[in-house]
């Protein structure tokens, strides 16, 4: 993961933290993507992070 991406991962967690206001779509876009590109460089792929959205109470059968 390079420095660029270093940085704008921690700029969305800043706004996040800091002005949760500011936030918008694309805040949490960097900052989920930024942290699942952290999370799969520092363990060489071991450790995959998925994301799911939705209902949770929500069943399909």
């Amino acid at each position: 993961m390079d420095m660029s991406k270093k940085r704008k991962l921690l700029i969305a967690v800043e706004t996040l933290a800091v002005r949760p206001g500011n936030a918008d779509a694309e805040t949490i876009k960097d900052a989920l993507v930024g942290f699942q590109e952290l999370i799969k460089d520092v363990t060489a792929n071991q450790i995959n992070v998925v994301y799911a959205y939705g209902d949770s109470n929500e069943r399909t059968n």
